[in-house]
């Protein structure tokens, strides 16, 4: 009975980080955003489902519910497996470009 139960917890926190992976605090024009500094308001890009496409241009800052934030990162994975991505144009803003951002993507 016991096993069972560590299995049950085992296999939630297992599927509960997957989740967390792919979730994203807010999307503006198709580009999916996390807030990384409330105090300084900055995001970065992150991977979505919903895979980018064609042209993607980053912009150096996006407004959302009235706050406008710097796009200062690349989160890791936010490109991956983006095989129909054309190009993306990254404005002098970013900071920082997170492992495999790019994965995958030819």
């Amino acid at each position: 009975m016991m096993k069972t139960k560590i299995i049950l917890i085992l296999i939630g926190i297992i599927v509960s980080s997957f989740t967390v992976t792919q979730a994203y605090d807010f999307a503006v024009d198709g580009i999916f955003y996390n807030i990384t500094d409330k105090s300084n308001k900055e995001v970065g890009i992150t991977y979505s489902s919903s895979k980018y496409k064609g042209q993607v241009d980053i912009p150096s800052s996006v407004t959302y519910n009235g706050t406008t934030y710097t796009v200062t990162s690349i989160g890791r994975d936010a490109f991956r497996d983006c095989t129909e991505l054309t190009s993306v144009a990254i404005p002098f803003s970013i900071k920082n470009i997170g492992i495999y951002a790019f994965n995958n993507c030819i």
